[in-house]
């Protein structure tokens, strides 16, 4: 086998000359072949014969290829008719290599890659653009081979052309999805990070400040939930308009999903500009969203971190930026928050509290105490309420208005509320099982409660327990009775159809209507405790008792007072002519088992008579 001859080698001094413009693949060859070696004789071409040919014609018509050869000796080049056909020349137009160019963008890559292969004999085969007759680029697959001569001199540069124009437009399209919201256009989750490390970098660098605004849309799900999801896309379309027309050319503006968005804004001289920044998407935001059937309305909740003072990567500050906005939510929604480090404190002792309360169902930390309700008249507990309670291993007893807040807010409210009525019902009718006389067990619903699966529940818990209908009562607050809410009424009207009754919890909290009385089995009106602490001192508070009292009795209603704790109210409010007392003055909340004692037949009735103070006047 005989050794390979080395290729003349192309010099530093000939690089440079070959220029970085459009230009002809075969003239970028040509050039470089002046610099390797002069024209040498060669031997004559050997015989082909006429079967070859054949042959050969017929393969070149079969091939999906644009195929082309240059005789170097000659300096002539063929292109065969399909090679003219891509690139949308006929057969009779002129075409030599003087009217082909690469993109600009590829001839630097196609220029090294002629380099190997007359410097090291490496076969081309790469992924170029070439302009076309009509002026525009079209990918293709070219390779190319050379013949050398035994002293290294090339001969003869052929090669071919492969249409992939369909494949890379795909290819294109698939790497464009894979950065960008296909929704709206904009540069998605992944794409905004990467632009944000690298101008984290450059900020750096330069010793200049970025900020990174997070922009939730508020309200926008009633939009996806009652108008459907092709209005809330194009309330999404038309916001990201918005919120891009509101910036620089040079700024990113990007949606990670749902209705979040973020923007980066480098070079920044002052935070007063990034809530001018801020104010102004807003300001765009609030404006009407027209839409086929009618005009929608949003607003935007900002939150603002800004680098290097809330963080010195991108994540952190796209972390800090979210949590700003949920402060923005918290205040009241439609404004800017710049993030802090207290903020981040509190949400983090929030998210803590939330693990610590989703693992006390599981682990037997909840508990329920009950309150009784004494009559006025008897000194009789007539009905108990059941109230939550936690007991934290670590954090000890926990305030219910620490921990109820939070189980609405994070939807722990459903499974919670079902533990509770579970136990309350089970534990009125081991009390009945006791031989205990029976009382009316009340349970505290929350709004949130009020769906298809508190109706199961109910059901569920009433054929368990044999529990009658009429001895639980569930105490809901004035405004979901007066809220008029289709599916909150469903569920009542499923209630009532039970048997259950209700109790309104703070009544008199501002609410002028009392249809609801007539639409639901409403049995007790709970006297906000406002107007229980203040009936010795206010006369204004004892006209409101005295005017709730006298419309209980026409609509045949018992009134419970709410929050008793002294003997001056007590008395007071029995001369009133409330029903019930319920507060610290009779008794406190308190476990099972004292509930128990309380109920036993020897137990001596709570004592009713006490001098009745003066009312304020």
């Amino acid at each position: 086998m005989s050794a390979r001859v080395a290729p003349t080698p192309v010099s530093q001094a000939v690089l440079p000359r070959i220029k970085m413009r459009r230009i002809s693949p075969l003239r970028c060859v040509a050039r470089l072949l002046k610099q390797i070696a002069p024209a040498r004789p060669v031997s004559s071409k050997p015989r082909t014969s006429a079967a070859d040919n054949e042959r050969g014609e017929l393969l070149r018509r079969c091939s999906l290829e644009g195929l082309w050869d240059w005789d170097l000796r000659t300096d002539r080049v063929h292109y065969f008719p399909r090679f003219r056909e891509l690139l949308g020349y006929s057969a009779d137009e002129p075409l030599t290599r003087f009217h082909l160019a690469f993109h600009p963008e590829d001839t630097e890559r196609m220029r090294q890659s002629m380099r190997r292969l007359f410097e090291e004999q490496v076969p081309i085969d790469e992924e170029f653009r070439l302009r076309c007759k009509n002026g525009s680029f079209r990918w293709f697959r070219g390779r190319g081979h050379a013949v050398w001569d035994t002293r290294g001199k090339p001969l003869r540069f052929a090669g071919s052309i492969t249409d992939i124009n369909g494949y890379k437009e795909k290819e294109l399209r698939l790497l464009y999805l894979a950065d960008h919201d296909a929704l709206t256009g904009l540069p998605n989750r992944r794409l905004f990070l990467e632009r944000l490390c690298a101008g984290v970098g450059r900020a750096q660098s330069l010793g200049r400040s970025l900020a990174v605004l997070f922009v939730d849309l508020d309200r926008f799900k009633q939009i996806n939930d009652v108008l459907g999801h092709d209005a809330g896309n194009q309330v999404l379309c038309e916001a990201a308009k918005r919120i891009r027309d509101c910036v620089r050319d040079d700024d990113t503006v990007a949606r990670l999903g749902g209705d979040e968005f973020t923007i980066l804004l480098e070079g920044i001289e002052a935070e007063s500009r990034v809530s001018a920044v801020a104010d102004r998407i807003r300001s765009d935001i609030n404006r009407s969203f027209p839409l086929a059937e009618r005009e929608v309305y949003v607003s935007a909740s900002i939150g603002i971190a800004v680098f290097p003072r809330d963080g010195e990567s991108g994540e952190e500050l796209l972390k800090r930026s979210d949590l700003a906005m949920y402060q923005a939510k918290k205040h009241g929604r439609d404004n800017n928050q710049f993030y802090s480090a207290e903020s981040e404190t509190r949400i983090s002792r929030g998210l803590d509290m939330e693990t610590r309360l989703r693992r006390a169902l599981e682990h037997g930390e909840l508990e329920i105490h009950y309150q009784p309700q004494v009559g006025f008249a008897s000194g009789e507990i007539n009905s108990v309420e059941a109230l939550l309670r936690w007991n934290n291993p670590e954090l000890g007893w926990v305030a219910p208005a620490q921990f109820i807040p939070l189980a609405e807010e994070t939807g722990l409210i459903q499974p919670i509320g079902a533990w509770v009525l579970e136990t309350a019902c089970a534990q009125a009718r081991a009390w009945q099982d006791a031989g205990l006389r029976p009382v009316r067990m009340c349970v505290n619903v929350s709004a949130r409660q009020l769906d298809e699966r508190l109706v199961e529940t109910m059901s569920r818990v009433l054929a368990e327990t044999a529990l009658a209908p009429s001895l639980l009562e569930l105490e809901i607050t004035e405004g979901v009775m007066v809220g008029k809410d289709p599916g909150t009424e469903a569920v009542l009207q499923a209630m009532r159809a039970l048997g259950v009754g209700f109790a309104i919890d703070d009544f008199g909290t501002g609410y002028a209507t009392f249809d609801y009385l007539k639409r639901f089995p409403v049995h007790t009106l709970k006297l906000d405790g406002s107007f229980v602490r203040g009936v010795c001192d206010s006369h204004n508070d004892v006209a409101i008792v005295d005017a709730t009292v006298a419309l209980a009795r026409s609509f045949g209603l018992r009134v419970v007072a709410e929050g008793v704790e002294t003997a001056a109210q007590h008395a007071l409010l029995k001369e009133l002519g409330c029903d019930d007392c319920q507060g610290y003055h009779t008794f406190r909340p308190v476990p099972a088992a004292q509930v128990e004692k309380l109920l036993a037949p020897k137990h001596q009735a709570f004592p009713t008579d006490r001098q009745l103070p003066a009312i304020a006047r």
